[in-house]
């Protein structure tokens, strides 16, 4: 069974179908900074667009984006500690 989406429409919750595209809609971007400070020239900024255009006519190029990435999956180690410590126990200094 397909699973079920549902948005919040006139104080109930209502099933969409997610089978057709979504419709076109406007996005606003703000382009107000809290003060950036321009790590190559030491200016402050601002407006993000005026920042990124000085930063290209400097000859820059901004990495990275505003959106973290997936955290890394830690891998659990082979063999449990109880093991390794009873294996390495005469490493250890142990009697």
């Amino acid at each position: 069974m397909p699973r079920q989406h549902y948005v919040w429409h006139k104080g109930d919750w209502v099933p969409i179908d997610t089978s057709r595209p979504r419709p076109k809609r406007l996005i606003l971007i703000n382009d107000n900074l809290d003060y950036v400070k321009h790590t190559a020239t030491g200016r402050r900024y601002t407006s993000k667009s005026r920042y990124v255009a000085d930063t290209k006519a400097l000859g820059y190029q901004i990495l990275g984006n505003d959106m973290p990435g997936p955290k890394p999956k830690i891998q659990p180690h082979p063999e449990p500690v109880g093991k390794a410590l009873y294996r390495n126990w005469d490493k250890l200094g142990g009697n």
